[in-house]
Formats: C-alpha cells, structure tokens, sequence
C-alpha cells in the first residue's frame, strides 16, 4: 500500500516538476517592455510598461499599467490609467494578444470620475529572447461608466484602437 501511494505521488508531482524546469528555463527570457501607445486604453495616448509573468512553449500571460495626461489635448483636463492582463499566443516574436482590464479617468476641469471596462485583441510584435523593438496593433471596444457632479451615472460603449511602439528589455 505503501509503495501504491509513493508511485501515485511520484506520477501526481513529475509533470510539477517538469513545468518548475520550464520557468526556469524562462528565467532568462525577456519580460519587460515600455512603450508609447497612441489610441487605445488610455483614450488619446499613453506611457505604458508591460511584463510578461511566464512564458510556456507558444503561451504567454503579461500584465500592463500606464498613465495619460489629457490636458493638452482637450479641454478636460485629465487623468487615465489603463491596467490590463493580457494572453499572448504565437511563436517566436510575433503573437495574437487578447486581454482585458479597466481604465480610470478622472477629470480635473468637469469633476467627472469614470471607469472603464477594456477589451484588447490584436497583433503584437515583442522580441522575448532578445531586447529590441516591440510594437502592438489591437482593437480596444471600450465600455465607460461615468459619473458628473450632479450624481448621474451614465454607460457609453465605445469602439476603439490602438497602436504602440516601444522597447523590450
């Protein structure tokens, strides 16, 4: 009986074990980026940093916050940051990323406050073995809930697109 549960055991922990050797070897990969976006989730533009959290054969998971200043380019005055995770599929540098995540926007000048709920799929380009250039063309449909002084609630659904330039290390 004793020997049943060692080899139950033994078979249940060799593919954790394997899929432990798999992160290591992605140890050395590249999982940073910063780019520029302009268009998609942080509305006109936004600074963005992005990092891979693993990496599996043709799989990916990355994660992104960034930040906007919408003052010179209307007259609201504003502020967004745009979070999101993001599932990379493909092989070597060019991938299909879908993801999602929300984007405040916060309005100095009308004291609107909203969220967004944002959608992303698109092509991305990023190097993981190597630093280098990375660029991202994706579709963002965007649904907005937001709010006004006088205590209005109001939701807008948005289609929207995005496209980013930047650099992997």
């Amino acid at each position: 009986m004793r020997l049943l549960l060692i080899i139950i055991i033994s078979f249940t922990c060799l593919p954790l074990i394997s899929n432990a050797q798999k992160d290591i070897e992605n140890s050395s990969i590249n999982k940073n980026s910063v780019y520029l976006e302009v268009g998609g989730s942080g509305l006109w533009y936004s600074i963005n940093y992005d990092r891979i959290l693993f990496k599996r054969e043709h799989k990916a998971l990355s994660v992104r916050a960034g930040i906007s200043y919408l003052g010179d380019f209307s007259d609201t005055n504003a502020i967004t940051i745009p979070i999101s995770a993001s599932f990379l599929y493909g092989r070597n540098k060019n991938f299909l990323e879908v993801g999602g995540g929300p984007t405040t926007l916060h309005s100095f000048a009308e004291s609107i406050t909203g969220v967004g709920a944002i959608g992303i799929i698109g092509f991305r380009h990023q190097h993981t073995n190597n630093k280098g250039l990375m660029y991202r063309i994706v579709f963002n449909p965007f649904l907005v809930e937001y709010s006004t002084d006088k205590g209005y609630w109001n939701w807008v659904a948005i289609p929207w697109a995005g496209i980013s330039l930047g650099y992997t290390f």
